[in-house]
């Protein structure tokens, strides 16, 4: 299984723009966020399919 690692953007000053949208969360629903992200990365994508910690976007992105 090929590991997946989520790399986060940050500006030349180190200002993130996912970061600034995650801590505008309510605190439970960023906690929920970083646990999925935590298990995609862990389990690889398959296994949260599978689980449904995520899905698949119809259409263009």
């Amino acid at each position: 299984m090929e590991r997946i690692v989520f790399e986060v953007y940050e500006d030349a000053n180190g200002d993130s723009p996912f970061y600034e949208w995650a801590e505008a969360l309510p605190k439970k629903d960023r906690a929920k966020l970083f646990v999925v992200i935590d298990r995609v990365q862990q389990f690889g994508l398959p296994e949260a399919a599978r689980q449904q910690w995520v899905k698949h976007l119809d259409g263009p992105i």
